[in-house]
């Protein structure tokens, strides 16, 4: 039996998995969990199975992991990257924020690691939204503004001389893809469709 703990209001509740989404809590009872991707008791997702307690950032029910910046690659770009959004003051301290209705869309796309496109008129805060949850979570964050000057080239990268002779630079969107960051593609219409196209195998589902 692996150990799990259960969403629950005051926190987790160590509970074992017996089997596919079936639970024994401490005191001896069993309980059959809804499918993935239902809140069980309002909470999403309710089950974590890991030795220790889950380290979370909770909204309305959701519950999304904390992000150990160290293990990342280049753990100190992956510090930096966090550390530039504007989710802290000058103390560490995290700005207040007042997260709308939909942010529970957003977080529960976040879940399901889907893709997330935002619409709305400038100023509603598609992009503080984005940020803020990076923030309370520990995510680092790529964010490109698009322009119509901005080339494939600024986006994958190039090729330029080094003391070794010729070397690849990786550009912000490979930067995000190798490491596991988010990339915020802001202002997205903005871009020339030639250069936008680039997007398509990377923001289609991977087949079933």
């Amino acid at each position: 039996m692996a150990t799990a703990w259960l969403a629950v209001e005051s926190g987790f509740e160590r509970v074992k998995l017996i089997a596919d989404r079936t639970i024994r809590k401490a005191d001896g009872t069993e309980m059959v969990l809804p499918p993935e991707g239902i809140p069980h008791s309002g909470f999403h997702p309710a089950l974590f199975v890991q030795d220790e307690e889950p380290q979370v950032w909770r909204f309305k029910g959701r519950s999304l992991p904390l992000v150990d910046r160290t293990k990342f690659p280049n753990a100190q770009q992956a510090e930096a990257l966090h550390r530039s959004n504007p989710a802290f003051d000058e103390s560490g301290s995290i700005l207040p924020y007042i997260f709308q209705p939909h942010t529970t869309h957003v977080v529960d796309g976040i879940i399901q690691g889907d893709h997330e496109f935002l619409i709305g008129h400038k100023g509603t805060g598609k992009t503080s939204v984005v940020l803020h949850i990076a923030a309370r979570v520990g995510q680092p964050v790529v964010r490109i503004n698009f322009t119509g000057q901005i080339s494939i080239s600024d986006l994958v990268g190039c090729m330029s001389f080094g003391q070794g002779g010729t070397v690849w630079n990786d550009g912000p969107v490979i930067t995000a893809m190798r490491n596991g960051y988010w990339l915020l593609l802001d202002e997205f219409d903005f871009g020339d469709p030639s250069v936008l196209s680039l997007f398509h195998p990377i923001l289609e589902q991977r087949p079933s």
